[in-house]
């Protein structure tokens, strides 16, 4: 029959010893991980019948804790089990007597919980009654504090990264902004730490991600960019990990891609210009990881596109650049996968194609040089897709358009010609499509322009050169004989249409 975890109490007067001390056992066999599966169906069931007993007898902070302890029912057969838990739970819940503490631990157990075991929950009204509820305390004799308030955005803003906002409207969405932008207004007035800015960032990068600051009116997307430069402002002052920084710059770059952060006055972008340089600074320091490195390097990409870092001051400019070069020495010796490689690899470009490495000094040019060649070896030794060549390709070839590979070293030369070769071999392999085929011929045609294969022995220009020829005759076959470019026709000494 297995353990018993729900007993009869029959004394009135120890009804809510006993109803707390049963749930306390059951979250706490929950909770542990050398419990196997069977073992936690039984406690499930009986934690069921628990809240079916005595559910009007269960305070927000019991229902909390009972939410808290779900993350940890993680085996695939137990979803249908937890998502029925929460259902019974939280069936006809006012909420109005939760206290911010409640809810936002409620708010971050829900971003800890899979999809799928929320699936049947709708999270909406959570999510707005504990909005409205952290805005009606705001000026209350116990507002609330910043941990509460960063967990809240943070969760709301996972949940809408999981699709519980989707589909937000005319007044429905207005009063969500409204609540969202009452409870910015109050974090203004906090001092954050390292990790609670990371949270809120991290939250506000999903929210616009997920589309739900669409229609802003001018008014609110001022207080955006006054909170997105406040926020900031105490980074001089913490001493954060690598994952703090990384859901910050996250958050920021995901702001960035909408256009959330252009429109700023001078000053202002001066302001935040000087923040985002300490923050990176405060990263490397660090010892990031893959991960973090590609979404710090993301988010750079993204903020140079959009204008970030434009009249920077001198002194910033070569923090910089100082950075991005020790970033990127710091990522090729780590072991990171093909998107992480072409994350950074792309934002490298972008970063030289808004001009970024103009006055790079000779020694930083031939590091930051040497470390694309190094990160493209080591994109291609992960044996990637088709698409994904023809990305690289694009990347590289956008790249020397800018005179950014130009005086390689000749060992930088030679890897960069190798990864290359490699690269189209890969494709080739990979059985590529028409428009892949397309791609990354007009990419090789680029590279051809910029003089990347000169410098090469006979053999291997030999070899390169069939290698291209190759993708040349897939292209044929796949396209009924369409133009390919005249540069790579000319590199490859075949007649062109004009002859």
């Amino acid at each position: 029959m297995g353990p018993t975890y729900l007993k009869d109490v029959s004394s009135t007067k120890e009804i809510d010893k006993g109803y707390r001390r049963e749930m306390n056992r059951c979250c706490e066999v929950l909770r542990e991980r050398s419990m196997n599966p069977s073992e936690k169906a039984q406690v499930l069931v009986s934690l069921g019948r628990l809240i079916l007993v005595y559910r009007e007898r269960l305070s927000p902070d019991h229902k909390a804790e009972i939410l808290d302890c779900l993350p940890h029912v993680k085996h695939p057969d137990l979803v249908s089990s937890c998502s029925s838990l929460i259902l019974t739970l939280l069936s006809g819940e006012g909420w109005g007597h939760w206290k911010t503490e409640a809810y936002a631990k409620a708010i971050h157990s829900f971003r800890k919980i899979s999809g799928n075991h929320s699936s049947q929950v709708e999270m909406y009204p959570i999510i707005c009654r504990a909005l409205e509820r952290f805005s009606s305390l705001q000026d209350s004799n116990n507002p609330p504090n910043s941990r509460e308030c960063s967990s809240l955005v943070q969760g709301v803003g996972f949940l809408a990264k999981n699709g519980h906002l989707r589909g937000l409207s005319g007044e429905v969405l207005h009063a969500f902004q409204s609540n969202v932008f009452s409870l910015l207004s109050y974090l203004k007035t906090l001092v954050l730490s390292a990790r609670e800015c990371g949270e809120v960032f991290s939250g506000l990068g999903c929210l616009a991600e997920q589309h739900c600051f669409e229609g802003l009116s001018n008014r609110r997307l001022c207080l955006l960019r006054k909170s997105i430069v406040c926020l900031l402002s105490h980074t001089s002052q913490w001493d954060p990990y690598a994952v703090d920084c990384s859901d910050i710059f996250f958050g920021l770059g995901q702001l960035a891609k909408k256009g959330y952060v252009e429109g700023f006055s001078k000053r202002a972008r001066t302001s935040l210009q000087k923040f985002i340089v300490e923050l990176l600074s405060q990263a490397i320091g660090r010892s990031p990881s893959e991960e973090d490195c590609s979404c710090i390097f993301e988010s750079l990409g993204t903020l140079s596109q959009v204008g970030c870092f434009e009249e920077l001051s001198k002194r910033n400019l070569t923090r910089l650049q100082e950075d991005v070069c020790n970033l990127a020495s710091h990522f090729k010796v780590r072991t990171p996968n093909t998107n992480q490689c072409i994350s950074v690899l792309d934002s490298l470009s972008s970063l030289a194609i808004a001009g970024l490495f103009i006055g790079l000094p000779e020694e930083d040019l031939c590091s930051l040089q040497g470390s694309m060649c190094d990160i493209t070896f080591l994109f291609k030794s992960r044996s990637p897709s088709a698409e994904l060549c023809s990305e690289v390709l694009f990347v590289l070839s956008q790249t020397s358009l800018r005179g950014f590979l130009k005086g390689l070293s000749e060992v930088d030369l030679s890897a960069l010609q190798e990864g290359a070769h490699s690269l189209l071999l890969c494709l080739i392999n990979k059985n590529p499509d028409v428009q892949e085929c397309v791609d990354s011929l007009m990419s090789w045609g680029r590279l051809i322009e910029s003089a990347c294969f000169n410098q090469m022995t006979d053999v291997k220009l030999q070899s390169l050169q069939q290698t291209v020829g190759y993708l040349v005759s897939i292209f044929n076959e796949k396209s009924g004989g369409d133009a390919i470019p005249l540069s790579v026709q000319s590199w490859l000494n075949l007649p062109t249409s004009s002859d």
